[in-house]
């Protein structure tokens, strides 16, 4: 699905990314964990066409998309979610779900069709009585779940969350991993950015970790977990226990 090959990225004198690669395989979830500053939104920033790579090689189903627009990529059946939920705050619940559809069903044709119909989502969110409500008057969680289920407006094939569960309670992230889990459709693959664990461990058995710029490990979850560069990197002792 998604092939990232040696990956740089630098702001001014500061190296976000050195020779990140990376390769996820259709339907699978992969949790993408790390410290604060190692890099993490900045490689989603740049696989969503955000930032252009300094240098490497984005390959999307085998075609090559480093350097492309944000609405180039989009278009070609990649979504995503931000740390800070990025809504149409004027509009309506529903508004913001018919503006993503409309936005890229042209260039993707029939598969568009074959998206969950929005009152589905709105269902499957908790949304349906809120349909009409603006954006701006949605609590935290109620807004991190609409920007969850747009995602799905599309019909994508790559969905990328950045903090999915950023500021909530833990009993509102388990909420978040149930409708995670719910979204998910055959064949497609997901990369979830998440301090939370315990999302990370509700959703992904394969789970990489960036620190200072660099993939320290990359493989199956629990012996990531286990992993003394990660524990004494990232995780903790008590964490990873």
């Amino acid at each position: 699905m998604l092939e990232i090959s040696r990956i740089s990225h630098s702001f001014g004198g500061l190296q976000a990314l050195h020779d990140v690669s990376l390769v996820l395989r259709p339907g699978e979830i992969m949790g993408l964990i790390g410290p604060n500053g190692s890099g993490k939104s900045t490689l989603l920033n740049i696989i969503s066409g955000i930032y252009p790579p300094d240098a490497g090689s984005l390959l999307f189903e085998g075609q090559e998309i480093a350097g492309h627009s944000l609405h180039r990529i989009a278009k070609s059946g990649i979504a995503r979610t931000f740390q800070t939920p990025r809504l149409y705050q004027r509009m309506t619940v529903q508004d913001n779900l018919q503006a993503a559809r409309t936005a890229i069903s042209a260039p993707r044709g029939d598969s568009i069709d074959e998206a969950l119909a929005p009152d589905t989502l709105l269902e499957m969110a908790g949304l349906t009585e809120s349909a009409h409500t603006r954006a701006d008057r949605l609590s935290l969680p109620e807004q991190r779940r609409l920007e969850l289920i747009r995602t799905q407006t599309t019909n994508p094939k790559l969905v990328l969350l950045d903090e999915p569960a950023g500021g909530m309670t833990p009993a509102e992230t388990m909420d978040v991993a149930q409708l995670i889990k719910a979204l998910v459709r055959p064949g497609q693959s997901w990369i979830v950015i998440e301090h939370k664990m315990d999302l990370i461990g509700a959703l992904c058995e394969r789970v990489a970790v960036l620190d200072f710029g660099r993939v320290i490990a990359d493989g199956d979850r629990r012996q990531v977990f286990a992993d003394p560069a990660v524990i004494e990197a990232y995780l903790g002792s008590e964490e990873a226990g």
